[in-house]
């Protein structure tokens, strides 16, 4: 689904004075027609990619400008119910006693991440926790029920919703944390 890949391929082809025919269909880089054929259905299949993805990015844009979930796994403290956020009572209390932890001033991430890990509680992936998980969790402010889109990918066009999912943490402890 790249033209680019297809000439690439048809350029080592080539190198080794290969032909491509089918057998079931009408792809033959014999003849002048047939390169120029599979060239077309190249450029359309590319072009469909392309236009799936966009419209995919735009849908999952304005899903999101709407306050609904548009990520497969929810943030750690919450679950997804049908396209919204709810608390996940047991996983919000490790959320506030991270937090508690933080502004205590006795525990940084890692010692907050080691505790976790020795009382056996894990991360929403089922995986232990980090200095990177942890950091994640105290800056995101989905815990004040603030959330942000396109964080990590696409940065460009970031945006934040707020009032989009009920809130864990106190905005008073969170500007604290941050």
């Amino acid at each position: 689904r790249s033209v680019l890949d297809l000439y690439k391929l048809l350029n080592v082809f080539e190198n080794h004075d290969i032909k491509f025919k089918s057998a079931t269909e009408v792809y033959d880089t014999t003849t002048a027609m047939g390169r120029m054929f599979i060239t077309i259905v190249a450029a359309l299949a590319q072009w469909e990619r392309e236009n799936l993805g966009e419209r995919v990015r735009m849908g999952m844009m304005e899903k999101a400008r709407s306050g609904k979930w548009a990520v497969s796994l929810p943030p750690y403290g919450y679950d997804r119910k049908d396209d919204y956020l709810v608390i996940n009572e047991a996983e919000a209390m490790t959320v506030r006693k991270v937090f508690d932890m933080y502004l205590s001033g006795k525990y940084g991430v890692g010692k907050i991440a080691r505790r976790l890990n020795t009382e056996g509680i894990k991360t929403k992936s089922n995986s232990t926790w980090n200095d990177v998980t942890l950091r994640y969790l105290l800056t995101n402010p989905i815990y004040i029920g603030t959330m942000r889109y396109n964080y990590r990918v696409n940065t460009e066009q970031y945006f934040e919703i707020e009032d989009a999912a009920p809130a864990i943490i106190s905005e008073v402890d969170f500007q604290r944390v941050q």
